[in-house]
């Protein structure tokens, strides 16, 4: 019979865990699919073990992380989890404090390979133009970023791109004077939640155009779900509208930059030259005309 196919097991292993970590029952609620790898590789003595090992090398509170998110981890040995830790300091050339909190924060990083963690830094770097540098503290803030596939980054890494593009006085100047902490959530946002930003820009530009008035990329990522669908009813209409051309890959690379200077016959909008007069100034600030507009209504 396998391990995890015992009731009896499972309490086993889930109250050796809370006494060890001393953690309350609520708190031990980890993902049924990381549970059973770990009950189906484990007995009770070994996991007593690894746990009083990994307690002393890494910290109680570490391990605590450990057991509640991402508990199949423990089925590696502590040589190989302390391995690994060791592969990601050298690679990422982190201290071992933000390594270890890096840790707390996504236990899954654990599982990742210090080849995989280096190619997401190197992507991060190249596709957001920014230093080694400022990648890596990104990256210490959110560590969920090195678990994502390359595609996935990328394709956010566009959706911002295009955010920046259709406002570069205000979206692309945020993204350009962002903080590794702030750039790094938003990378962490879903692609439908950053799809927020294009559909916000559509609202502003059919509603009066009052640019100066539009909300900032991380206010608007960052908005509880509720009151964003409360606010805008039609958004999950619109979402699963383009669904499909989505999935199967049938979006058009969107045309601006949000980096530098653009040349002078190049168009923010449209991405070519005299095809769309821009509604606002450089740097999202009216007209004398427009404000003028502003102030009747």
């Amino acid at each position: 019979m396998p391990v995890g196919a015992s009731p009896c097991r499972d309490i086993e292993l889930r109250l050796l865990l809370l006494r060890q970590l001393d953690l309350h029952p609520e708190e031990l609620r980890p993902a049924p699919g990381s549970w059973r790898k770990l009950m189906a590789s484990i007995t009770p003595a070994a996991l007593d073990n690894r746990v009083s090992e990994l307690r002393e090398a890494l910290g109680v509170e570490a391990v605590r992380h450990i057991a509640r998110r991402c508990p199949h981890v423990l089925q590696l040995t502590t040589e190989r989890i302390l391995s690994r830790l060791a592969d990601l300091n050298l690679r990422l050339g982190l201290p071992r404090h933000q390594l270890v909190a890096a840790v707390c924060r996504f236990p899954g990083l654990l599982s990742l390979t210090s080849e995989a963690a280096g190619g997401r830094v190197a992507l991060l770097v190249q596709q957001l133009g920014k230093s080694e540098d400022f990648v890596l503290a990104m990256v210490v803030s959110q560590p969920v970023l090195l678990c994502l596939s390359r595609a996935t980054l990328s394709y956010r890494i566009g959706l911002l791109h295009e955010a920046g593009s259709m406002l570069p006085g205000i979206w692309g100047a945020e993204l350009t004077s962002a903080a590794p902490s702030t750039l790094g959530r938003l990378l962490r946002c879903s692609d439908p939640v950053l799809s927020r930003l294009t559909w916000t820009y559509l609202r502003t530009a059919n509603n009066g155009r009052k640019f100066h008035r539009i909300r900032s990329m991380s206010t608007i990522c960052c908005q509880p779900a509720a009151r964003w669908h409360r606010e805008n009813p039609l958004f999950r209409e619109w979402l699963e509208a383009g669904e499909r051309d989505r999935r199967e890959g049938r979006v058009a690379p969107w045309p601006g930059w949000w980096r530098g200077t653009p040349p002078a016959e190049v168009d923010w909008w449209r991405g070519a030259s005299g095809q769309l007069t821009t509604t606002t100034t450089s740097g999202g600030q009216l007209t004398p005309e427009e404000e003028e507009e502003d102030e009747e209504d």
